[in-house]
């Protein structure tokens, strides 16, 4: 320590002017300053002859009158000063580039996003610290059964005549309350009726929000006022915990909540006599409000859109241009818990076809005919208005039909997906303007949320402009995203 210390003093004398010294006494009345390298930055200070400060890897000093060494070495030996770590880290980014910094962070964002999504740890007990006290325990729920056994721990929730328990000792169990003689539950809790469940809109004012006991097959809320609400456990649809309840169905659901559906994406290009580009994409999105399933629709809203596009080109011959375009809006509100009415947009552009725009607007009346977890049918019938426009204007109509729409949709196993749909559009005003298209796709999963879909679509116009088929049918296959 003394020799390193010295060698310190004699380069900051060179630096200042002064010969060179052979002991620290030599180094007074002056201001010094010089790099040390890679010494640690620490703070050394001599009270009453001057000071002595190594900081940022430099020193400065200044010594007010001869000092003994060993005065200065007790000093530094008794006054360490450690850096502040966020001085440390600031230093240290100062001193990178641009190019360091980038490759830093890309080094330190998983780690971050890891350790926001972790939970807090709680902090290190020191040997001075006293321990913390212990948290309340809450006091646990109790089931008494009719054979007289008791069990205690947490309800989780009721549908319908089954009630879901943890235990402390048994764990997650499943009971049917006709084998419940008593229960007492100390959470807060909702309870939504079967005649709840049968409308579309819950009204907050309507549920019973509290404390939940059930007696001689009667189920009771009491809310911390004191009021109760007792019902037959017939009338119960569900029974859930008032965060689950406030969140997912008391709570107005924001309009970018609850999407799901898929981005599918695929091309094709050929490099030969013949150039060969084609493109494919599109999407499928749907949200339905309580953003819970098992909860009746209150409200839906489906999006669909598809672009294929593709061109052919050789040298000195006219290219071919193909362009089929497709998009279109739902938005269901529920009347019942199958019947809806519906409002309905959709836009088509189909080069194939001669057909430059077709636009249609319309409302009407959907039936859900099929109900399960692993199949859906939909029945839907609209009034629109279509508005068709060709490459060749004589073509042109204004149309004023109906719309015959069924869709289908079947989840196989291993989570590979069927969807089918059909839409007939006769027109009033002039019959032979009929149209109608066709879908169906499969989903097969690949990892985690990417899968892939084949799918083919069928368009049909029964007076298309001249020289053009009236039937447009195309395969595409592509790599879908998963959006939940």
């Amino acid at each position: 320590m003394r020799h390193s210390l010295l060698r310190l003093a004699r380069s900051a004398a060179m630096s200042s002017g002064l010969e060179t010294p052979k002991t620290l006494n030599h180094v007074y009345n002056r201001d010094f300053s010089h790099d040390i390298g890679d010494l640690t930055t620490t703070t050394y200070i001599s009270d009453a002859p001057g000071l002595l400060r190594m900081q940022n890897k430099s020193v400065y000093g200044v010594l007010m009158q001869p000092t003994p060494f060993d005065e200065i070495i007790q000093e530094v030996t008794t006054t360490p000063h450690f850096p502040h770590p966020m001085e440390t880290l600031m230093t240290a980014l100062h001193r990178c580039t641009l190019f360091q910094m980038l490759l830093l962070s890309l080094f330190l964002l998983p780690a971050v996003e890891a350790t926001a999504q972790a939970p807090k740890s709680a902090k290190p007990k020191t040997a001075a610290a006293a321990p913390a006290a212990p948290k309340p325990q809450s006091t646990p729920d109790v089931i008494e059964f009719t054979n007289g056994d008791r069990i205690t721990g947490q309800m989780e929730r009721i549908v319908g005549q089954t009630l879901f328990f943890k235990s402390d000792m048994a764990g997650e169990l499943t009971i049917d309350l006709g084998k419940v003689k008593e229960m007492h539950s100390n959470g807060s809790y909702a309870l939504i009726r079967s005649d709840a469940v049968k409308k579309t809109h819950f009204d907050r004012t309507s549920i019973a929000v509290g404390t939940v006991d059930y007696d001689d097959k009667k189920l009771t809320v009491a809310d911390p006022m004191g009021e109760a609400q007792t019902v037959e456990t017939k009338q119960v649809a569900y029974v859930i915990d008032q965060p689950t309840f406030d969140r997912d169905v008391a709570r107005k659901a924001h309009w970018n909540e609850g999407w799901t559906g898929t981005l599918t994406g695929g091309a094709t290009l050929v490099r030969a006599t013949q150039n060969t580009e084609s493109f494919t994409g599109a999407i499928a999105m749907q949200r339905a409000v309580p953003l819970v399933t098992w909860l009746p629709k209150a409200d839906r809203v489906i999006f669909n859109l598809s672009e294929t596009y593709g061109k052919v080109t050789q040298t000195g011959t006219p290219f071919v241009l193909n362009s089929i375009f497709h998009t279109a809006g739902e938005h269901d509100r529920y009347i019942s818990a199958r019947f809806y009415y519906l409002e309905d947009v959709g836009f088509d552009h189909n080069y194939s076809q001669g057909l430059q725009l077709s636009q249609n607007y319309g409302a009407g009346l959907g039936w859900t005919a099929i109900q399960k977890p692993t199949r859906q049918m939909d029945l839907k019938a609209d009034l629109h208005f279509l508005g068709q426009e060709f490459q060749t204007a004589s073509s042109n109509e204004n149309l004023v039909g109906t719309g015959l729409t069924e869709t289908f949709k079947q989840t196989l196993p291993h989570k590979v997906v069927f969807t089918q749909a059909f839409t007939a559009n006769p027109a009033w005003n002039y019959e032979q303007a009929f149209t109608a298209s066709a879908t169906a796709g499969l989903n097969i999963p690949v990892y985690k949320r990417f899968s892939m879909t084949m799918q083919t679509s069928d368009s049909f116009l029964n007076d298309p402009a001249p020289t053009y088929k009236k039937n447009s049918f195309q395969v595409v296959t592509g790599f879908s995203y998963s959006l939940k």
